[in-house]
Order: structure tokens, then sequence, then C-alpha cells
């Protein structure tokens, strides 16, 4: 493709440069060189997604669109598996999720590699698992990835012990950044969701369409996630160095969902994947 390969900078701790690689066979994006420290790059006070209080106006509108988006999530599961069924969330971050699907009496599960966020996850009395290995023996009608597979530097090896995790017909939940969104093309190097070098891969929709054909998965549906472009172009406003980063990432979250109404391509979409039933 020709915006790439395209250098990026770590706005967010080391200011580091990446350079973003194009697959060509997968259709995704590579950050290279990944780092063999990734923890380093986790500044993980900071990390909004760990965090449980709000501090300031910007984490304070984010927990508030967290409240909302977590009963959506929770009413996508309702749709998709009973209630009574085993559910996984892989990149828990701080619990949550997994405390609002138990509070409602779901058999609710979480992975987080992070010992920070799991020592957040106290505070909702929950248990968070530190790898999958840990649920060897369990199975889960659905397994959620909440912007979790493009930090992962072994996706493919996840996915497979994911898919071993699943039941026949289980779902699996898939929530990413889309670089061939509008938002992406617009900030171009100052996009804030390649978030490198935190973000090991970029991917794209027809990414997904081929991943789950290797993984014999099907693509049941692709849905907007309207709000991470208005987060997202606020970011990349701050990249840019703007003075009103909040009212122009306004501005530009709009107009970016606008696009992606029309061209199908969001600054971040929800994929809902099924495994197949095993013939007999």
């Amino acid at each position: 493709m020709s915006r790439f390969p395209l250098k990026v900078k770590d706005f967010s701790c080391s200011l580091e440069d990446f350079s973003l690689e194009y697959d060509a066979h997968y259709k995704l994006l590579s950050t290279t060189p990944f780092p063999s420290n990734i923890e380093k790059y986790y500044p993980q006070e900071e990390y909004i997604s760990h965090q449980n209080e709000a501090k300031g106006l910007v984490s304070s509108v984010y927990q508030i669109v967290k409240n909302y988006t977590s009963s959506r999530k929770i009413k996508l599961f309702q749709k998709l598996v009973d209630s009574s069924s085993s559910v996984l969330d892989y990149g828990a971050g701080n619990g949550f999720l997994v405390s609002k699907l138990i509070m409602k009496n779901w058999s609710a599960f979480g992975v987080e590699p992070s010992s920070f966020a799991r020592k957040q996850a106290e505070q909702f009395n929950i248990k968070l698992y530190s790898s999958l290995e840990e649920l060897s023996t369990q199975k889960f009608s659905a397994i959620s990835l909440w912007h979790v597979l493009e930090h992962i530097p072994n996706y493919k090896e996840v996915l497979t012990q994911l898919t071993a995790l699943l039941e026949e017909e289980g779902y699996l939940i898939l929530a990413l950044p889309n670089y061939n969104s509008w938002d992406a093309t617009y900030y171009n190097s100052f996009w804030a969701a390649y978030d490198v070098p935190r973000h090991a891969y970029h991917f794209s929709k027809e990414s997904i369409h081929i991943l789950a054909q290797e993984f014999n998965f099907k693509v049941r549906k692709i849905q907007p996630m309207l709000f991470d472009s208005f987060y997202v172009s606020y970011l990349s406003e701050k990249n840019k160095g703007s003075k009103i980063p909040f009212i122009k990432g306004i501005f530009i979250g709009f107009l970016s969902n606008a696009v992606g109404f029309l061209k199908k391509e969001h600054s971040s979409q929800l994929y809902i994947l099924q495994k197949p039933k095993k013939v007999k």
C-alpha cells in the first residue's frame, strides 16, 4: 500500500520512532521493531483502561462512556448466548466488565496479564487469571477481546488457545482499531490508535476475514464502535499539538463516523465470529 511503510512516534511514553510495515498476505500492519521488553512502554498508573477512578475531564467522560458501553457489551452477550453459559473476557483490564457480568449472575471469567491491572480488580472482589493456561479445563460459550488482539505479539498462538477453549458454535468477539478508517488516513502518523509499540499489529476488515477463514470461523457481523472515533481523534489532536484537542477531536470524530457509514470503514469495529459445529 502506498501509505506504508510509515514512521510513527510513541507519543505516550518513550517518544521513540517505529515503522509500520504492510503484510500483503494478511492485509495488516506490524510494528517494527517490536521491543523485547514491552512492559516498560506501559505507563501503568496513567493507562486509562486500567483506571477505576476519574481524574480530569477526559478521564471522567471516559468513565461515563465505559459504564454505558459495558451495558451494551452485556446486552451483546445476552443476544449471543444464554446467561447460564460461561463467558471469558481476555485482556480484562481492571475487571470492570467481568464484575458487571458477575453482578448479573453470569459465570464470567477474566484473564489479564498485567499485575497492576489485576491488583486494581481486587476492589471488585473478583479474581482475574494471569494466563489462559490457568483455564485450560474450562469451556466458554463466548470469548471477548475488547481492544486486546492488537497488543499481542503472538496473536495467532493466542487465537489457537482461545479457539480450543471455545465451545462448538461459540462466539469470538473482537473489538479492533481500523487503519482503513477515514480518521486514520486523515491523521496519518499522528493517528493515536496506532499506539506504537503497545499495538504490535494493526488490523483491517480484510485481515479479520482472512484470519476467520484460517481458524475456520464464520464472520457473523461487523458493526461500528462509534464512541472510539471521538476519543481517538482527541488523542490524535494532542499528538499534533492542538491547542483545543477536545473540540477538534469531537468534530473530526463526527466526520469519521459519517464517512464510516458511507464506506463501511469506521475508526474501530466490532467483529462477531462463530466457531462451527463439528461434522460427525
